[in-house]
């Protein structure tokens, strides 16, 4: 996602959103086009983020809140964010809400992918939701899904996608990484394997469906008995290469990682960039950057416990946007807004919007 001048997307994680009621919708500009670069940021309801949104919302074009959630009876939860609306009016930045299924729990996906009614419904109201508020478009991110929800989740964005487009709004799909390496962190492992939690995702048929797919490329290591980076180098040039495989690359976000993730003994945690820094100066332990992986690390003892904490920096996430413009992808997405280096916004972006 560090790219010289790509669109900013923002998403909105699952936060506290409020009701919108009885301010006039925002003018709508454009929705996507086809060909138009994306630069896509997640986006949470908590200071950080909406000191960040404020500081540099001049500089975003389309912002993505999660604002859209399904739970596990198959209903839905629709909010606005008056601050983040307030902000779209004043910097003129697009709007491209998120759908999710509820703390990602597959019996609230399933609830409206295995009842043809319900998920009928959930379109006709999304889309008119969208109409009324004028949005740019939505996103789609159903999460932890199987290989037997593969065609129903399909079937579901081909809904929604053929639903918006004749209004003018666009629709797009996140999906998780496609592979994964076995062997030690500091080696390179002899070959990427599928994963498990792409089986319900058919990377093709969603591509169709949609003007472009996010690739989630990040969160290569989470156990708490093996500490690693967030997005080797390596790793996420093999999950590009695997998408690539089926779908066009002017239909693919590259995912960039904003956060930092820690392991203290058989604790994970995650956290900002300013958290992995201070944790970094209190322990007196320079990071380095892992000639393997491309990614910052420090290692540090505190009270006979080690840490490891991996994260991101400005050079690491310009090394993953190289990828973005080898593969001529369409642009990145990254997790998450408030969480980032400073430095990403001149040194990466450049300062321009």
């Amino acid at each position: 996602m560090k790219q010289a001048i790509l669109i900013l997307t923002l998403v909105a994680a699952l936060g506290k959103t409020t009701s919108r009621a009885g301010s006039a919708p925002r003018k709508s500009t454009a929705a996507l086009p086809g060909s138009s670069p994306v630069a896509q940021f997640y986006y949470v309801d908590d200071a950080a983020a909406l000191q960040s949104l404020e500081k540099n919302g001049s500089r975003v074009s389309l912002l993505s809140p999660v604002w859209i959630v399904v739970d596990a009876a198959g209903g839905v939860r629709i909010a606005s964010d008056g601050k983040v609306e307030r902000l779209a009016a004043e910097h003129r930045f697009k709007l491209m809400p998120v759908i999710v299924n509820e703390d990602f729990r597959l019996d609230a996906a399933r609830a409206v992918l295995r009842d043809e009614a319900k998920m009928d419904g959930l379109a006709a109201q999304l889309v008119r939701t969208a109409e009324t508020q004028r949005w740019d478009g939505l996103q789609l991110d159903f999460e932890n899904l199987e290989r037997a929800d593969r065609d129903a989740y399909s079937r579901f964005a081909e809904k929604l996608g053929a639903a918006l487009r004749p209004r003018g709004m666009a629709l797009s799909v996140a999906v998780p990484a496609p592979v994964y390496g076995i062997g030690p962190v500091d080696k390179r492992p002899g070959e990427w394997l599928p994963t498990p939690r792409s089986e319900g995702f058919d990377y093709e048929r969603l591509a169709q469906a949609a003007s472009f797919l996010t690739l989630m490329a990040y969160d290569q290591y989470v156990m708490a008995d093996t500490p690693g980076p967030i997005a080797g180098i390596e790793w996420v040039e093999a999950c590009v290469k695997k998408v690539l495989e089926t779908v066009p690359a002017s239909k693919v976000t590259l995912g960039l990682p904003f956060y930092h993730r820690r392991w203290t003994g058989n604790v994970v945690t995650t956290g900002s960039w300013v958290e992995a820094q201070a944790a970094s100066v209190k322990a007196n332990v320079a990071p380095r950057a892992d000639p393997l992986h491309q990614e910052p690390v420090v290692r540090f003892w505190e009270g006979g416990v080690q840490s490891i904490v991996w994260f991101h920096d400005a050079k690491s996430l310009s090394q993953r946007l190289d990828l973005v413009k080898r593969y001529n992808l369409r642009g990145f997405s990254a997790w998450r807004l408030g969480q980032e280096d400073p430095s990403v916004w001149t040194e990466t972006f450049g300062g321009r919007r």
